[in-house]
């Protein structure tokens, strides 16, 4: 970006404010904000508008019952829901991501378990990780198996 477009003396929001643009934003819209709107009105970048949503998300999941939900489909675009059944088909896509990403976990684990020395603290943190993912991917089949 070059000095002209972003003169220094220009203030920048800070995370906690981006967040509570954000929020403002969705708020404000009843439909699907796509992400070059959010880029838009925040005045930032769409990797920039990534995080955004991300603490956003994660704002609200430490203490509330509404999310930001997403549509990859039909032009893409972000809007906040507060009932389950609004984010019903957004929650389900969200439960199979971490499955993957919690197997991948668990599997990378493995290898590193094999590499490290179970003594030390790199060691015992692989072990313990790699434990816990495959604990939880157990639990999750279990669960899979009683459908």
């Amino acid at each position: 970006m070059s000095h002209y477009n972003n003169p220094p003396d220009k203030w920048k929001p800070t995370r906690v404010e981006q967040v509570n643009n954000l929020f403002d934003l969705l708020s404000n819209d009843t439909g699907w904000v796509t992400r070059q709107q959010i880029a838009d009105y925040l005045e930032m970048s769409h990797k920039s508008v990534d995080r955004v949503v991300r603490d956003l998300r994660i704002t609200l999941g430490v203490s509330d019952s509404i999310t930001v939900v997403a549509r990859i489909n039909k032009g893409g675009g972000y809007r906040l829901v507060g009932r389950y059944e609004d984010a019903a088909p957004w929650a389900t896509g969200r439960i199979a991501d971490a499955e993957t990403r919690i197997e991948t976990l668990q599997f990378s684990m493995s290898s590193v378990v094999k590499a490290t020395d179970g003594r030390t603290v790199e060691g015992k943190k692989a072990r313990l990780v790699e434990m816990s993912m495959r604990h939880l991917l157990e639990q999750l089949l279990a669960l899979d198996s009683q459908i």
